[in-house]
């Protein structure tokens, strides 16, 4: 996809459709949210979930980062979090960009900020 591309040339745009395209057909009912950042040459992503993330939650994951570091040659590499996400007066913790986020976050998020 982004092959005749230089690593220099890389950009968060570049990330998120690379991000984008690896969810299709991962998005399962636990994931509650996914965020992502590039950091010289280094892709963080790091996927919120509903609860202990499953050992299938973990194994899609690494199938998105799979995804995702096959459009970026060497010296990119990549750093993949699954994080339990807890209901607090604070959405989770957003790197550089949200590329996935369910409405139930931000609910559980007004919600606790209610109480």
């Amino acid at each position: 996809m982004l092959d005749s591309m230089t690593p220099q040339e890389f950009t968060t745009t570049d990330l998120k459709l690379s991000v984008q395209r690896a969810l299709i057909g991962e998005v399962t009912a636990n994931m509650a949210a996914v965020t992502c950042a590039l950091r010289q040459d280094l892709i963080v992503l790091r996927c919120y979930y509903f609860g202990t993330p499953t050992e299938d939650d973990k194994q899609r994951l690494s199938a998105v980062g799979a995804e995702v570091i096959a459009d970026f040659p060497a010296p990119y590499d990549i750093l993949q979090e699954c994080v339990p996400c807890q209901p607090s007066r604070q959405l989770p913790e957003r790197l550089e960009f949200w590329a996935f986020m369910r409405a139930e976050v931000e609910e559980q998020t007004l919600a606790a900020s209610q109480s």
